[in-house]
């Protein structure tokens, strides 16, 4: 590839920088949206701002994402003027389409490949939105999300993985030599259950990884074991193995009886953790990460102030993987901004405020970087 003219880097940099501006309002709008949709001042604001976002792309010639821009808008459009109503799962797929679209528009900018095709799909995928009855528009909303997730998947399988160093600071397990044994053995079981399950593939290599469970006690100098956490983290769904997997697909829809084996799953984890010995840190967490701020929680209903903050860090980390990747009992997964507003509107009620408020600082501290796996 040749370098670009020093005239051309300034004028791509400054077309970047304004692109940049403008997806930036466009999410805070989508946030501020999300909370009042009755503000329809701010589907004005928004319009106006995908509008400037396909003029940036037009002039730099990348007519695709400028009319996947223009779809968008015109989604919005129809919802101004009230011929469809914003759903909850219509602003998803907004909000999906958005962060996507925010995710290629770097790579345009920053001189990457970028897989046009994949843009286009995602355009397609929305067109019905533009046209359809309003009696249809969740179908047609959960239709576009279910592909839109499809073309994010393919843009990130496309992208070079970086290699795990063999001594990174988080994933090292041969820290204190007489836990590593134990530790590979709990990754070990962990990894044979997640082969059982396609949707938990790399499940606890990304609440490790990506800024969760290690990072929220690092931010916070938490008083918590290291290898403690990583124990409770490789061990805190092991005992889904014992749950029957049509159970697990059908989470919304199971008996009073169902309910509580689904919930014994942290008591079989913890139980393993405290015969082993050594573990008894990490058995409290596996123990009570289901539990929540408000006392409505499992196994035991405890307040926060009866939660260690091992589980309150975890079950913030559970969540958040929960919900921005595929379920078997979700064909899509849910936008990150979503998952951020979800996390921060359940403070004081599921989790713990000053967890929540951890959970933030780690968000502004990776800056910007996506939750999704690392590219």
């Amino acid at each position: 590839m040749s370098q670009p003219h020093p005239e051309e880097s300034v004028f791509v940099s400054e077309f970047w920088e304004d692109a940049q501006f403008n997806l930036d309002d466009i999410e805070n709008l989508l946030v501020q949206y999300d909370k009042d949709p009755d503000k329809t001042d701010i589907v004005k604001q928004l319009i106006d701002r995908l509008h400037s976002l396909s003029s940036i792309f037009r002039f730099g010639s990348h007519n695709i994402p400028a009319k996947l821009c223009e779809t968008i808008t015109a989604v919005l459009d129809r919802i101004q003027k009230n011929k469809i109503a914003a759903t909850e799962m219509l602003l998803d797929t907004i909000i999906s389409s958005i962060e996507h679209l925010s995710l290629f528009a770097e790579k345009i900018f920053t001189n990457q490949f970028v897989d046009e095709g994949l843009i286009n799909t995602q355009r397609r995928a929305l067109e019905p939105l533009t046209s359809c009855h309003r009696s249809r528009v969740d179908q047609a909303a959960a239709d576009a999300l279910t592909t839109i997730s499809t073309v994010y998947s393919k843009e990130n399988d496309s992208a070079p993985r970086r290699q795990m160093p063999s001594k990174h600071p988080i994933m090292d397990i041969t820290k204190t030599k007489d836990r590593d044994g134990d530790l590979a053995y709990f990754r070990e079981l962990i990894e044979r259950l997640e082969g059982f399950y396609k949707d938990w593939s790399g499940r606890s290599e990304f609440i490790l990884h990506l800024y969760m469970a290690m990072a929220m006690a690092n931010e916070a100098n938490a008083n918590i074991d290291e290898n403690q956490l990583r124990a409770a983290v490789f061990m805190h769904d092991f005992g889904m193995a014992f749950v029957p997997g049509d159970l697990l697909r059908r989470p919304d829809k199971i008996s009073k009886d169902e309910k509580s084996l689904l919930h014994d799953h942290t008591l079989v984890g913890a139980e393993m953790l405290y015969r082993i010995g050594g573990w008894e840190e990490a058995a409290t967490i596996v123990l009570q990460h289901h539990e929540r701020d408000d006392a409505q929680g499992y196994p035991e209903g405890l307040t926060s102030r009866g939660i260690c903050d091992g589980a309150k860090i975890l079950s913030i980390a559970d969540t958040v993987y929960a919900m921005s990747h595929k379920q078997s009992y979700r064909s899509h997964a849910r936008p990150i901004l979503r998952v951020i507003s979800e996390i921060n509107n359940k403070g004081g009620i599921q989790f713990d405020r000053q967890w929540v408020s951890v959970f933030n600082k780690v968000l502004r501290s990776s800056a910007g970087k996506k939750l999704i796996m690392p590219d």
